[in-house]
């Protein structure tokens, strides 16, 4: 699936590039390779993306954006964000 689409179906703010290819959603700390999405909703969890292999991820708006994604989306509402996520990856 690609990012722009899941950006679309969460109804969130994508920023960079949709064509990235995304296999399945993770904790930061879980990415395997740079098919992987992490979920970075929490505050907490933007340090982990730092030394992550995921190069997408969901943010939650209003916080920083860290360096490194080649994209991200960025959600108003993270609990409804991550039930959607859970819905497009069943």
């Amino acid at each position: 699936m690609k990012l722009s689409e899941i950006a679309k179906a969460l109804d969130g703010e994508l920023v960079g590039d949709g064509s990235i290819d995304v296999v399945r959603a993770v904790h930061p700390a879980e990415a395997e390779s740079v098919a992987d999405l992490a979920l970075a909703m929490d505050r907490s969890l933007l340090e982990r993306l730092a030394g992550s292999k995921a190069r997408t991820a969901i943010l939650a708006e209003g916080g920083p954006a860290p360096e490194g994604l080649d994209g991200y989306i960025l959600v108003k509402r993270p609990r409804f964000a991550m039930a959607g996520v859970t819905r497009l990856f069943d």
